[in-house]
C-alpha cells in the first residue's frame, strides 16, 4: 500500500508540476502579447480595447475621462546623431518617467515608435490639463542621462488631451455604444491635439 501511495503522489507531483509549467507559459505567452518588451508599458493590443471600454462604460454613466497620446519632439534626431541603443535609452527612460506620474487606475502603454497612449478614468478636462503639464515637466525640465554619452540629452514631448464621454460632448458619433467608432473618433481627436501641441 505504502510503495502504490508513494507512486500515485509521485505521478500527481509531476503532473501537477507539468501543470504549473503550462500555466506559467500561458502567462507569458499573454504578457508578451500585451506588452511591450522594451518599456515594460502594455502596448497597442491592450490600450486600444482598454480605452473603448473605458469610453463605452463614461458614454453610459456619463463619468468623464481623458485620453492623451504623447509624442517624443524630433526622436528621429536621436538616433540619427546618438545611435538607437541612445533612443532606446530615452524611450525606457520616458516610460518610467510618465508612468511614474499615473494614478492606479490610469493606463499607459507605447503605441508606435516613439509615442505613448494614456488613459484616465473620472477625470474632468482641469484634472487632464493639469495632469499633462505635469507629464510635460517630468520629461521637458530635467535632461536624459544615456549610458555611453559623455552629456545627458534634452528632450521634449508633445501631449494631445481629449475629454470625454463623446456622446455627452455632442460629438458627432451621437450616443452610439459601437466602441470602435467610440475609439476612432477619440483617436483621432486626439491625434489632432497632438499636432496643435
Amino acid at each position: 500500500f505504502a510503495e502504490d501511495l508513494v507512486l500515485r503522489l509521485g505521478s500527481q507531483w509531476r503532473l501537477k508540476a507539468s501543470s504549473d509549467r503550462l500555466r506559467a507559459s500561458v502567462r507569458d505567452g499573454l504578457r508578451a502579447a500585451l506588452v511591450d518588451p522594451m518599456t515594460g508599458l502594455y502596448n497597442r493590443r491592450y490600450a486600444l480595447p482598454h480605452l473603448a471600454l473605458v469610453a463605452t462604460q463614461a458614454a453610459r454613466t456619463g463619468a468623464p475621462f481623458a485620453l492623451m497620446l504623447a509624442d517624443l519632439d524630433f526622436f528621429k534626431r536621436i538616433n540619427d546623431t546618438h545611435g538607437h541603443s541612445a533612443g532606446d535609452a530615452v524611450l525606457t527612460e520616458t516610460a518610467r518617467r510618465l508612468d511614474s506620474q499615473l494614478r492606479t487606475d490610469d493606463v499607459i502603454a507605447r503605441v508606435g515608435g516613439e509615442e505613448f497612449m494614456m488613459v484616465f478614468p473620472n477625470t474632468d478636462q482641469t484634472i487632464a490639463t493639469q495632469l499633462a503639464e505635469r507629464l510635460c515637466r517630468q520629461i521637458n525640465a530635467r535632461p536624459f542621462d544615456v549610458p555611453g554619452l559623455d552629456r545627458p540629452i534634452r528632450v521634449t514631448i508633445s501631449i494631445g488631451v481629449v475629454v470625454g464621454p463623446l456622446a455627452a460632448q455632442g460629438a458627432d458619433i451621437g450616443l452610439t455604444t459601437d466602441s470602435e467608432r467610440i475609439t476612432t473618433a477619440l483617436i483621432d481627436q486626439a491625434d489632432r491635439a497632438l499636432y496643435d501641441a
